[in-house]
């Protein structure tokens, strides 16, 4: 009885383990494993929990092993860690997404050049770099307002060819015609 209590209690640490190190059960997997299309060797796992200092017998370490293990191939796939460790660390993760569904392609940083920021709002750019548009827009529109004779003129125009729901917009085709 006292070498099964040692075995739940192992069992215990290493989901808390699993629960501590990684957020989602595919960062864990990959992690895990070298190479996603082979899966999760004994060897493997036992490095990881070595790692963690979990020194375990061959009589604690194959029980374990083959909670992981579901279709005892000797090779712990996806499907295999999914249904062991998601149903014990991750319950919530395939619940409430579709997994057959692709997630649509949503830009997780600014589209300028090496900026990691996080777009704002539905632009694809961060704060630092609308402000910079804006202040390149306001540089050009003083520009034009300095070379443009009658600027009152200019800006009717403007008006009138703008966005019939939105004044505030304008085509860049139309306003290129209007400055031509």
């Amino acid at each position: 009885m006292r070498d099964q209590m040692k075995l739940s209690e192992l069992e215990q640490l290493v989901w808390t383990k699993i629960r501590q190190q990684w957020k989602t059960i595919k960062k864990a997997y990959r992690d895990l494993s070298n190479s996603e299309a082979t899966g999760i060797s004994a060897a493997q796992l036992r490095n990881q929990f070595s790692h963690w200092g979990l020194n375990m017998t061959d009589e604690q370490f194959h029980p374990i092993f083959n909670k992981f293990d579901l279709d005892n191939d000797g090779i712990i796939n996806y499907i295999d860690f999914l249904q062991s460790v998601g149903k014990e660390c991750f319950p919530r993760e395939g619940l409430y997404f579709r997994q057959d569904v692709p997630k649509p392609n949503k830009s997780y940083t600014c589209k300028a050049n090496r900026c990691f920021h996080r777009p704002v709002g539905a632009t694809n750019y961060c704060n630092v770099h609308i402000k910079i548009f804006r202040e390149k827009a306001i540089q050009i529109m003083l520009e034009w307002k300095n070379k443009i004779a009658d600027w009152d003129k200019f800006m009717q125009t403007v008006r009138e060819k703008s966005d019939k729901y939105d004044k505030n917009h304008i085509k860049k085709e139309d306003l290129f015609d209007i400055v031509a």
